[in-house]
C-alpha cells in the first residue's frame, strides 16, 4: 500500500488513513484492533508515544479494511517535524532546490542574476502553497535589492567574495489528528447537545 500510495500521491502526502492507507487486498490485521471507536483512548496512547499502526477501519463506503494508522517519524518532541509529511515535506523541498541554486554557480554575483534564482525557486515552492503542503512560505535573499546599500541578508564584503545567501521560512501543514464535532438539538426549552467522538 505504501508504495502504490506513493506513486500516487504528492510526496508531501500522508501514507495513512482512509484515503492513502487503505489495503484493499487485505482481509484482516494480525494484531488488536485499535481502529473501533471504543478503542480510541488506546489508538490514541500509541499516537501519545509516536507509534504507527494498523487498524480495521469503517470506509465511507461501508466497508472494513485494513488502514495504516498515524504519520510519525522517531522524533518524540511536539513539533511538527514527527509527522513523516512533513520531514518528506523537507527533503522535497532541499531536492527540488538544490539543482536551481547548483545550476547557477559561476554566474555574476549580481542583481539580475538574485533575481533569477527567485524567480525559479517560486516555481517549486507556489506549488506547494497550492497543493497544501505549505501554509506559506517567505523567501528572504535581496532579490529585489538594486544596489549594495539596499541589501539587508547580504553585505557587500560577501558579495565582492562571490558569496551570497538565501533564507526561506517555510509555515508547514500537518496532517490532522482528531475531529471534534458537537451536533446541537435545538427544543423549545432547551438544547440537547449529542457529540460524535473520535470522527
Amino acid at each position: 500500500v505504501m508504495a502504490i500510495s506513493a506513486s500516487l500521491a504528492n510526496p508531501w502526502d500522508s501514507l495513512a488513513g482512509v484515503k492513502n492507507g487503505t489495503v484493499m487486498d487485505a482481509t484482516s490485521i494480525v494484531s488488536r484492533n485499535y481502529g473501533s471507536d471504543s478503542n480510541y483512548p488506546y489508538l490514541d496512547q500509541l499516537a501519545q508515544a509516536g507509534i504507527n499502526t494498523s487498524v480495521m477501519k469503517k470506509l465511507t463506503s461501508g466497508i472494513t479494511a485494513p488502514v495504516q494508522w498515524h504519520n510519525f517519524t522517531l522524533l518524540k518532541d511536539s513539533s511538527s517535524l514527527r509527522f513523516l509529511s512533513n520531514i518528506k515535506t523537507i527533503l522535497f523541498i532541499k531536492k527540488n532546490l538544490k539543482p536551481i541554486f547548483d545550476s547557477y554557480l559561476e554566474e555574476p554575483n549580481s542583481f539580475p542574476t538574485w533575481r533569477s534564482i527567485y524567480y525559479d525557486a517560486i516555481e517549486v515552492l507556489n506549488p506547494m502553497v497550492e497543493k497544501q503542503a505549505l501554509f506559506k512560505y517567505e523567501y528572504i535573499g535581496d532579490q529585489f535589492a538594486k544596489n549594495l546599500s539596499e541589501l539587508k541578508l547580504n553585505n557587500e564584503a560577501d558579495v565582492r567574495a562571490g558569496k551570497y545567501r538565501v533564507k526561506i521560512k517555510i509555515w508547514d501543514i500537518v496532517k490532522l489528528q482528531l475531529i471534534e464535532v458537537d451536533i446541537i438539538i435545538e427544543r423549545a426549552s432547551k438544547s440537547v447537545s449529542v457529540s460524535i467522538q473520535n470522527a
